[in-house]
């Protein structure tokens, strides 16, 4: 995973982690300042960006969450990180149900 010096960077490849997230693996991980967090956490730390999101990493989100029937969200890295969150907490209820109540951060269940 490679290692990013602000959360912002590590966004679009978060996008894609999740994307690419595996049925009965732990919630994908990024590197930011030399610390592993979470796609959860690293939505955390952009939860009040205002920023505007490049239009590539808008393009990814959006088709993330057609995949789910979510509606699109705002340009900034607020909405793009808010809506990521939804987008995990549909995965893990989809793959785990009840998983999300117990607030589970990993889904290791195997269907």
């Amino acid at each position: 995973m490679p290692i990013y010096i602000k959360p912002r960077q590590a966004f679009f490849d978060a996008i894609c982690d999740v994307s690419d997230w595996e049925e009965g693996q732990p919630e994908p991980q990024v590197e930011v300042n030399g610390q592993t967090l979470t796609v959860s956490a690293l939505c955390g730390h952009l939860w009040r960006c205002t920023d505007l999101m490049p239009g590539q990493v808008i393009h990814m989100l959006r088709m993330l969450a057609d995949d789910l029937v979510l509606p699109p969200c705002g340009p900034t890295f607020a909405a793009g990180a808010q809506q990521l969150k939804r987008i995990i907490a549909i995965i893990i209820s989809e793959r785990c149900p009840g998983s999300e109540e117990a607030g589970a951060q990993d889904c290791s269940c195997a269907t």
